[in-house]
């Protein structure tokens, strides 16, 4: 099926197409869709994604995996809706994964696991999903007329959009493989509160660790948090603490003007002794011969 672009009515199976929209709201609209991203230019729209509702705001743009079931809630504004084949998608996958030559001999053979994404709105400049849609905004802006509401787009665009989500999604579509539930959205929901005990963890790498505390920050019992988390990113969440703030006092140590003492408070410990026997534990030398050994590197 060719790619195209259209302001149209809405389907109800979508494959390698763009949606625009401008100040319309195909409100209760229920579809179950292939890979998707929904990318707000300006003022706002609503979806519920496997039962959980999700606001969309300028700028952003919020991933949808393949198979999920999506309802169209109020939206205003301008938007793009873009489609993505899972065939498409899993061409892009195998390519990737075992190169030209490998996927042109056994190509009837090459099957990759389904790529999983995460479930959320993103806004990140960085990203190279984001940085292919500003661009594709700027184009459409520039190539439609005003007369017509479809055109052809052309089909190496849904292969970009495959790379960049293969690219951005990789560590997320490898942890969420890791977890397990009945339900898609259960893994999904399980995954997204783990994030939010990384983010706290990663604030606050100056604060004693307390499994309790980010367990309650990301709504979780202290054992299943634990569980989850250890599963999805194969270390302890202690560890995973203690890895963050390890590498702080690093780059803390490379400050001269800072004594060792000063970095251990900065660090969120009571005592140099107490820094200094976590620190050794980490990397076999106190900080002060981790501080020495890396000066005479530089002499």
């Amino acid at each position: 099926m060719g790619a195209s672009y259209s302001q149209s009515e809405l389907p109800r199976q979508f494959s390698n197409q763009v949606y625009f929209s401008e100040d319309t709201a195909f409100e209760g609209f229920s579809y179950q869709s292939p890979y998707s991203i929904k990318y707000v230019i300006s003022g706002f729209e609503t979806y519920n994604v496997q039962g959980r509702e999700v606001l969309i705001k300028p700028q952003e743009h919020l991933l949808v995996n393949s198979g999920s079931e999506v309802t169209t809630l109020k939206a205003t504004g301008r938007a793009l809706s873009l489609f993505i084949d899972p065939e498409t998608m899993d061409g892009v996958k195998t390519f990737a994964k075992y190169g030209i030559q490998k996927s042109m001999d056994n190509f009837s053979c090459l099957k990759t696991d389904a790529l999983q994404l995460f479930e959320n709105t993103y806004q990140h400049e960085n990203t190279r999903v984001n940085q292919l849609l500003k661009q594709l905004v700027k184009y459409l802006n520039s190539i439609i007329p005003s007369e017509h509401n479809e055109m052809e787009i052309d089909q190496s665009l849904f292969f970009r959009l495959s790379e960049a989500l293969i690219a951005d999604q990789s560590q997320h579509s490898i942890r969420l493989a890791y977890l397990s539930a009945l339900k898609p959205s259960t893994i999904q929901e399980q995954y997204r509160r783990l994030q939010i005990g990384c983010e706290y963890l990663n604030d606050n790498w100056n604060q004693p660790f307390s499994l309790k505390k980010v367990a309650a920050i990301a709504t979780l019992s202290p054992y299943h948090f634990h569980r989850l988390f250890k599963a999805c990113f194969t270390s302890t969440p202690y560890q995973y603490h203690l890895k963050i703030q390890m590498d702080k006092a690093v780059e803390l140590l490379n400050n001269k003007h800072l004594s060792v003492s000063e970095i251990g408070f900065q660090l969120g410990y009571n005592s140099p002794t107490a820094f200094g026997r976590v620190f050794k534990k980490y990397f076999e030398l106190t900080p002060s011969q981790y501080r020495l050994l890396e000066n005479k590197q530089y002499l």
